[in-house]
C-alpha cells in the first residue's frame, strides 16, 4: 500500500513529465521478477490510478505501440478497473482477454450504476463469481435484480477461483436475498431454490436478517420435498429398495444425507398456513397426512414422524398462552404418534441451546413449572398432548435442576 500511494503522489507531484512516463512505468513494470516485484508492480499501479483520464489514454497508447500483446495485456491490470480500461482489453487477442479477466483485481466503488453492472456482467462471463458478488455487494441496489440473480446463481458453482479471495461473508448473502425478495419479480419456487442452495447461510447463528421463508413455503406446498429431504437423509427400514426414481446416486449420497438434514433442521415454517399466515389445523393435518402416507410406504414412517415433531417444535404459544399454538396441539392430540411427539421434545429441547448458568438448577426449575402448568392446563381437553409433551418436559427439567443442585452442593463442600 505504500508503493501504491507513493505512485499516486509521484503522478501528481508534476516530477514526471507526460513524454516521460512511458519509459518510466517501462522502467518500473518490465517482467519484474526478483523480491520487490510486488512493490514495483504496486507503485505503477500507484502511478497509472493516479493520472488524469486523458493523459492515462495517451500514456497507454504509446504503451501499447512498444509492448507485445502479453505484455500489455499485464500492464492493463494496474490500470483502474474501469470501463476505458475494458475497452482497451476488449482490443486485444482473445487469449490475452481471458489472461485479463482471470486475475485482474476488481473494485466496489463505481460512480455509474451501468459500469458497475457491466463489471459484474463481465466477471461472471469470465466465470469468476465471488469476483463478480465483490463488485456488486458495496451498493446492491445498483445492481440489476436479473443480474444479482445470477450471480448468486453462480457463487455456489465450482470454479478455478481461488477460494480464499473474495469470500462473500453472511451478512452481504443475506442482503442480497432482502434485494432479490423486495424486487417482487421473482417466483417463490425461484427464490426457494436459491434459499435451498443457501440454506448453510441463511441459518446461521448470528444472521437472521433474511431466513429461508420461500423456502418454507415451498415445503408447505409440495410436501414431496419434505419426502425427498427424509428419503436423503434416513434408510428404509423394511430392507426393501426405493423405487428406481427415488434411489440416490452412490457418489451423491454423502451430499445429498446433509442437504436432506439440513433441510429437516432448519425449517421454520409450519405448514398449514393461509394466506394470511394464519396455522390452519385441518391444512396442517392435511400436509402431514401426505408426508406420513408417502414416507409409509417408503418404509421410513418412524423416521417421519420424527422429522415432522422436530417442524412443529417451532410452534408459537396459542392464543392462550399455552404452548403449543392450538392448531398444533389439535393436530398432535388427533394424530397420536408418540414419534412425533418425541420430535417435538427434541427440537424444543434444543431450541434452547447454551444458556448462562447461575448456582443451581433454579433455571430448569422455572422450565419444568411452566410445562407443568401447561400440561394441568391441557390434561381434560388434550391429554396426549398433556401427558406425552408437556408433563415429559416437565421431568426432564425437573431430573436437570436436581442434577445442576447436587453439582453446586459438591462445589460448594470442595469451596468449604
Amino acid at each position: 500500500q505504500m508503493a501504491f500511494m507513493l505512485g499516486r503522489m509521484l503522478s501528481s507531484s508534476g516530477l514526471v513529465e507526460e513524454n516521460d512516463l512511458p519509459a518510466t512505468l517501462q522502467g518500473i513494470v518490465t517482467r519484474p521478477t526478483d523480491d520487490v516485484a510486488w512493490s514495483r508492480r504496486q507503485l505503477a499501479g500507484g502511478l497509472l490510478h493516479g493520472l488524469p483520464t486523458d493523459v492515462r489514454e495517451r500514456v497507454l497508447a504509446r504503451l501499447n505501440e512498444v509492448h507485445g500483446t502479453d505484455d500489455f495485456a499485464w500492464l492493463l491490470k494496474l490500470c483502474p478497473f474501469n470501463r476505458s480500461t475494458w475497452r482497451r482489453v476488449d482490443a486485444l487477442e482473445q487469449k490475452a482477454q481471458d489472461r485479463y479477466w482471470s486475475d485482474v483485481a476488481t473494485e466496489s466503488l463505481f460512480e455509474d450504476p451501468d459500469e458497475q453492472n457491466e463489471a459484474v456482467e463481465r466477471l461472471l462471463k469470465a466465470q469468476r463469481p465471488r469476483a463478480a458478488f465483490a463488485t456488486a455487494h458495496v451498493f446492491l441496489e445498483r445492481i440489476r435484480p436479473e443480474v444479482l440473480y445470477r450471480v448468486l446463481s453462480e457463487l455456489p458453482k465450482k470454479s478455478d477461483e481461488p477460494q480464499d479471495r473474495y469470500a462473500p461473508g453472511q451478512h452481504d448473502l443475506e442482503q442480497a436475498f432482502i434485494r432479490l425478495a423486495k424486487t417482487g419479480i421473482f417466483s417463490m419456487d425461484q427464490l426457494a431454490m436459491l434459499e435451498f442452495v443457501y440454506m448453510d447461510v441463511l441459518s446461521r447463528p448470528g444472521g437472521r436478517d433474511y431466513g429461508l421463508p420461500n423456502l418454507g413455503k415451498y415445503v408447505q406446498a409440495h410436501p414431496e420435498f419434505f419426502v425427498q429431504a427424509i428419503i436423503w437423509n434416513y434408510r428404509r427400514d423394511d430392507g426393501q429398495s426405493d423405487p428406481p426414481e427415488l434411489q440416490v446416486p452412490p457418489g451423491q449420497a454423502q451430499d445429498l444425507a446433509q442437504k436432506g438434514y439440513k433441510l429437516i433442521e432448519n425449517l421454520e415454517h409450519i405448514p398449514g398456513q393461509n394466506e394470511r399466515g394464519e396455522l390452519e389445523a385441518d391444512r396442517l393435518v392435511a400436509w402431514i397426512r401426505s408426508v406420513r402416507g408417502a414416507c409409509a410406504d417408503l418404509g421410513r414412517l418412524e423416521v417421519a414422524d420424527l422429522s415432522i415433531g422436530k417442524l412443529l417444535s417451532v410452534a408459537p404459544v396459542g392464543q392462550d398462552g399455552i404452548w403449543p399454538c392450538e392448531a398444533v396441539r389439535q393436530v398432535l392430540e388427533e394424530l397420536h404418534s408418540t414419534d412425533m411427539v418425541q420430535g417435538v421434545r427434541t427440537g424444543r429441547y434444543n431450541a434452547r441451546g447454551p444458556v448462562w448458568r447461575g448456582e443451581g438448577g433454579d433455571q430448569e426449575r422455572v422450565l419444568a413449572t411452566e410445562y407443568l402448568e401447561w400440561s394441568e392446563a391441557l390434561q381434560y381437553s388434550h391429554p396426549f398432548v398433556a401427558g406425552e409433551l408437556l408433563r415429559n418436559m416437565a421431568k426432564r427439567y425437573e431430573h436437570e435442576a436436581a442434577g445442576h443442585d447436587a453439582r453446586a452442593r459438591v462445589r460448594r463442600r470442595a469451596r468449604d
